[in-house]
């Protein structure tokens, strides 16, 4: 397979973002907290905001977008600590299976890390099969 690169969006990226993120609601609509009609009203303020509030990755093939994670921050009620919390994962159909989505968890494990936080949890909504 060709090399997996993954980076970091910046806010003036937001359209990528935003392009990823409608294509993930519209091939997985189930597997996400929104719908992709409410989504694409948001303006572009709105995507801004998005991309400053929590660090988003984008997983690149042969400089193609594939994929996608984010990297928030969760409180661990068992020790009172924040830790890092990824959600937001989708990866290309095409490309699943490949790898992309366990170099975009170790890439958004790296961001948390970076963050100061010792531990990592995984938001899924609890009706995603």
């Amino acid at each position: 397979m060709t090399e997996i690169s993954i980076r970091q969006l910046g806010e003036d990226d937001w359209q990528e973002f935003q392009k990823l993120r409608l294509a993930s609601l519209a091939d997985s609509p189930d597997a996400f907290a929104a719908g992709r009609a409410e989504e694409e009203a948001f303006n572009e303020e709105f995507w801004r905001l998005r991309v400053r509030r929590s660090p988003r990755l984008v997983a690149e093939v042969e400089g193609q977008q594939i994929g996608t994670i984010s990297v928030g921050v969760a409180h661990d009620s068992d020790n009172d600590e924040l830790m890092g919390e990824v959600f937001g994962l989708w990866v290309e159909p095409h490309h699943r299976g490949t790898g992309v989505a366990t170099r975009l968890v170790r890439a958004a494990e790296q961001v948390a890390l970076a963050q100061g936080r010792r531990s990592l949890a995984y938001w899924v909504g609890s009706d995603n099969g």
